[in-house]
């Protein structure tokens, strides 16, 4: 499992990217860009 410093912070920071996207699936590429981290 990958591991992070503030799981809070980092859900905070999730949830606020699916919200300023205009769908679901859009703000899981996005945050997959930025992450960049394969699942």
């Amino acid at each position: 499992m990958f591991g992070f410093p503030n799981e809070k912070n980092l859900g905070r920071i999730v949830l606020s990217l699916l919200t300023e996207t205009e769908s679901f699936e859009t703000g899981l590429k996005e945050i997959l860009s930025k992450v960049s981290i394969p699942l």
